[in-house]
């Protein structure tokens, strides 16, 4: 490398003094969140043992991550179950926890409480992300739906997936609005209900486990208009409570259409394409005629290739949802904005709700090495937003038995939330991927290259200093500063292109050192 170093002076000066605006435009960017899987809390006002600070030690956990927000998943069924309400609940639209099941919606405010709530004993001021979906049986519409077979057979071990009725969706999307409204509403606790603005319909609904059928008499394509359908009918009943600052995540999909055991899906490519009323001819959309429109604020997809790599190439079969399919799916929401398919008639932000990599130990079959899990977690970072996501979810704080994509080794798998405890977390010990989830930086190739991250205080204006390895020290060869958000986009210099070896270094109070970023992996 023939790299020019910072010289003594300029380095010693470099934390002190003003920094010179960088050439290039400002960055969007880059928010970052986390979902626990137990998070929803202990519930009924009577905590089960051990488990009385779960909510608040996760949402602590989650918020030292330099995450700004929490997704939060809630099951219809049991915030309202058929038990309870064989016929649905005696006021649909209330917000009362008469119209839920109480242990369920007071497990659901103590999740919510303890993330969003500004108050530090009791929360940590985070921004929630309220995902729902699977149906109770009174709120479906079991018209066709199988007996026997392996399709039967899937239903019943997915129970809620089948075509959701539309007025039933609209009033539990106004109820929970109202709840989460931040109007000082308490629930039969006494517990403050925080304020919820994002609200997302379903999960995955481009698989037959999450919403059913996928396909109709003859291989006829019916998920997409049931999908459209139903977001309508939620995003509908969020305006009906009266609020004007919700927004409506939309889709969330899987990256493939039929993994294994699945007996019904559609390609995330081909489901959006229908959801939207686009359909791609050549290079072009065109709108679908007779078709939508559909309502919502943000498109999401859930980029997962656990079993592949980061630089994995856009699917040319235009089908696949992974990370470098990211742009396909945004030119479709663009092009049904564009058609008048896609309403409000504004430009939709793009969200990856669900990603993660997994590492070995505890998956022999597709973890990575927890070293190269956070060499492909700044990767995989840089390039959602490189594609244009503005806001990604690591789906899994810890490890549970079935799922290895934890920012922590898990000190115990329980079976259920109530088997977590404060003890078992405060156990858990931290992967590399946690590190670089909080710091992630990397080098970046091209004809005009350039050092990319995100300072963890998040802060602008921030002095970041560039460190390459040259005749084996760390020197000190650009500099540079953040961004709103604390995105910083440094460019480098032609001579430093090749392999080396790099990292970004910020104040102790900004993050101290990033990981390393070798050019060489």
């Amino acid at each position: 490398m023939k790299t020019r170093a910072l010289t003594a002076a300029a380095l010693s000066a470099f934390f002190v003094s003003a920094v010179p605006a960088q050439a290039v435009s400002i960055p969007h960017p880059l928010w970052l969140g986390v979902e626990e899987i137990w998070a929803v809390g202990a519930g009924g006002g009577t905590p089960s043992p051990g488990t009385a600070g779960v909510p608040f030690e996760i949402s602590r956990k989650i918020s030292q991550t330099g995450s700004r927000y929490q997704r939060v998943s809630a099951s219809w069924r049991e915030l309202q179950p058929d038990d309870k309400f064989p016929s649905g609940p005696p006021s649909p639209t209330s917000w009362t926890d008469a119209n839920f099941d109480q242990t369920a919606i007071s497990q659901l405010d103590d999740a919510v409480r303890a993330a969003a709530d500004t108050r530090p004993a009791t929360g940590f001021g985070l921004q929630v992300l309220l995902q729902v979906e699977s149906a109770p049986y009174w709120a479906e519409d079991l018209t066709g739906r199988p007996e026997i077979g392996p399709f039967a057979d899937e239903q019943n071990n997915y129970k809620g997936a089948w075509q959701p009725r539309s007025d039933a969706v609209k009033a539990l999307a106004q109820a929970l609005a109202t709840r989460y409204d931040g109007n000082d509403r308490h629930n039969t606790y006494g517990r403050l209900l925080p304020k919820i603005t994002a609200f997302q319909a379903w999960n995955e609904p481009n698989l037959s486990t999450h919403l059913a059928p996928q396909t109709g008499p003859g291989g006829t394509l019916v998920g997409p208009r049931m999908y459209r359908e139903l977001l309508n009918a939620f995003d509908q009943g969020l305006h009906d409570s009266g609020r004007t600052d919700t927004q409506t995540v939309a889709a969330g999909m899987s990256p493939f259409g039929q993994p294994r055991g699945v007996v019904q899906g559609t390609s995330p490519q081909i489901f959006a394409q229908g959801v939207l009323c686009v359909q791609k001819v050549g290079r072009a959309f065109t709108k679908v005629p007779d078709c939508g429109p559909v309502h919502f604020d943000i498109w999401a997809q859930h980029p997962y290739d656990i079993q592949g790599l980061p630089m994995r190439p856009a699917d040319p079969k235009g089908k696949n949802g992974l990370m470098a399919d990211i742009p396909a799916l945004r030119a479709a929401v663009a092009a049904g904005v564009r058609e008048g398919t896609v309403l409000p008639a504004v430009t939709k932000r793009f969200w990856v709700t669900e990603f993660d990599w997994w590492t070995n130990p505890p998956s022999l079959q597709f973890g990575k090495s927890p070293g190269l899990a956070g060499r492909f977690t700044m990767d995989s970072l840089w390039r959602a937003w490189a594609a244009g996501v503005d806001t990604l979810f690591w789906y899994g704080m810890r490890d549970i038995a079935s799922w290895s994509g934890g920012l922590w080794n898990a000190s115990a798998y329980p079976a259920t939330r109530v088997g977590l405890t404060t003890q078992i977390l405060a156990a858990d010990k931290a992967k590399p991927s946690l590190r670089a989830f909080q710091w992630p930086f990397r080098e970046v190739k091209g004809a005009r290259p350039y050092a990319w991250g995100i300072v963890p205080c998040r802060l602008a204006g921030q002095r970041i200093l560039i460190d390459q390895v040259i005749k084996r020290r760390w020197r000190p060869v650009t500099h540079g500063n953040s961004f709103e958000s604390g995105v910083f986009q440094i460019p480098l210099s032609a001579r430093g292109k090749g392999v080396g070896r790099w990292r970004a270094r910020a104040p102790v109070t900004c993050g101290g050192t990033s990981p390393e970023w070798n050019s060489a992996w």
